[in-house]
């Protein structure tokens, strides 16, 4: 394969001139950059999507030594992740921070959460937002564990897949798994009749619920709703005998 500096460097005398001397110069700094930036689209291109999401908002040094004191496995829920990975910063996006697989959060875990954040706004309460990613992050699940207040539950699907008569949300471990999961079907709970699952964002608008799998396999439903949702009827799961929360909910005025 035809190499222009390999080949410029044999046709230079043994005292070449100042011109080409320059003309050598300039190859061997193309060719370090040219290096250089290969190396760095390399490293971004097979960085786990983990490493790309996290470190929007959080100071990787610090959480890293956060997970080591707890040893839990954290997660984000959102359709919005894909967005996030992809460095867009053109819209508006929504995720929310959970420990999937767990009810009750360990004491001092939150506190020390925060002291790891990257700058932000609290717009709303447990609503951080971070202005150079446009990125909203819902910290609520710090509060109440596996139930997670959220001011627009139903913006954690896809629009378009909604649209279709399907819903659909991605899931992000942070445990060094590069892969975003995509769920759907029963795995989501929604307000909807006649025990079927959510077909429309506007069946997951009030309350909703997500099945997550966390640490040893433990899975649970994660019950997300906005501020206000009236009273709802749940209706629970159960797994090996133990309830793993609500995997639908009734309207109000199917309550007995």
């Amino acid at each position: 394969m035809f190499h222009p500096l390999r080949t410029l460097l044999s046709r230079v005398p043994r005292h070449p001139s100042p011109e080409q001397t320059q003309l050598v110069a300039f190859w061997s700094s193309a060719r370090a950059k040219t290096a250089r930036c290969m190396a760095s689209v390399e490293s971004k291109r097979f960085e786990p999507t983990w490493r790309v999401v996290w470190g929007k908002f959080l100071k990787r040094s610090a959480w890293q030594q956060t997970m080591k004191k707890y040893n839990l496995v954290v997660g984000i829920v959102g359709w919005d992740l894909q967005s996030v990975a992809m460095d867009d910063v053109k819209m508006d996006k929504l995720v929310a921070l959970l420990l999937p697989g767990e009810a009750q959060v360990p004491a001092g875990f939150r506190e020390d959460f925060l002291k790891c954040l990257r700058p932000h706004v609290e717009k709303k309460k447990d609503e951080l937002y971070f202005p150079e990613w446009r990125l909203t992050l819902n910290i609520s699940s710090l509060r109440d564990g596996d139930r997670i207040v959220i001011s627009r539950p139903h913006l954690l699907f896809s629009l378009q897949d909604s649209l279709q008569g399907a819903l659909k949300t991605a899931f992000l471990f942070y445990d060094g798994e590069p892969t975003l999961w995509e769920i759907g079907g029963g795995h989501i709970g929604g307000l909807c009749d006649s025990g079927r699952t959510p077909r429309t964002t506007g069946e997951v608008k009030d309350v909703c619920s997500i099945l997550l799998y966390g640490k040893a396999g433990r899975m649970r439903y994660h019950r997300f709703q906005r501020p206000g949702c009236p009273a709802v009827r749940e209706f629970v799961s159960v797994d090996d005998g133990l309830p793993i929360g609500p995997w639908r909910f009734e309207r109000p005025n199917a309550l007995a």
